[in-house]
């Protein structure tokens, strides 16, 4: 990440502080934590040396770590204890890689230990909590069937079986005023619109807009 040939002596003059700190700025925006077990790269290196050359002040270089280092590093830290398959050892191999890279001048000023003590009460909070499966949630119960007997149609007319199913179900059934399909006249059952031809009911199917048979069971039971 770092240009080895880098001149830190030369680099500064003539350009101005604010623009090396730009570049800076851009360097410490680039850090990968998704490679998050790569240790060989010393990012923050570049940081600790313009410090020590008094290129770069404590209050400058705080800021930069605030403002671009701690919130990916809390989001990516969030993201590995979220997960299984990374294990406590290396987490706090990772937090302990990332601390040390701090330039140690800074470890000691109230906002940085402010950020690693945070870290710390999240992975506090995660050992505490132990990774648990979610609770098993039941399908909710299946729809009970009212069984309907089935008549001996023989001896009585569909329209009057039925009659006497919506009132042993307590289920409102009325003829409906001048309202006839085909000839037949139309009847209410519940919210559901029927009819009677040959002892068959035919019940309104909004979606095929149209009258389909259906059983007296599967009458009952659409409105109870």
């Amino acid at each position: 990440m770092w240009d080895e040939d880098f001149d830190f002596e030369g680099g500064l003059d003539p350009r101005n502080p604010d623009d090396f700190l730009v570049d800076l700025t851009t360097t410490v925006k680039t850090i990968s934590f998704d490679i998050w077990r790569d240790y060989s790269k010393k990012e923050l290196d570049l940081l600790a040396t313009l410090i020590d050359q008094e290129k770069l002040d404590e209050d400058q270089a705080t800021q930069l770590l605030l403002m671009h280092f701690f919130p990916r590093f809390h989001r990516m830290l969030s993201h590995l204890l979220s997960e299984e398959r990374h294990t406590r050892p290396d987490i706090a191999e990772w937090y302990l890689h990332w601390k040390n890279t701090i330039p140690e001048v800074l470890l000691t000023r109230g906002d940085i230990k402010d950020q690693l003590l945070s870290a710390l009460k999240t992975m506090r909070n995660a050992l505490l909590a132990p990774r648990t499966k979610p609770a098993y949630k039941p399908p909710p119960p299946k729809r009970r069937e009212i069984p309907v007997p089935t008549p001996d149609l023989k001896r009585m007319s569909i329209a009057k079986w039925i009659e006497i199913l919506a009132a042993q179900h307590n289920i409102a059934f009325a003829p409906l005023s001048r309202k006839r399909h085909e000839s037949k006249q139309l009847y209410m059952f519940g919210d559901e619109r029927i009819y009677f031809l040959d002892s068959v009911v035919y019940l309104w199917d909004p979606v095929k807009k149209t009258y389909s048979p259906v059983s007296p069971v599967g009458l009952v039971n659409r409105c109870v």
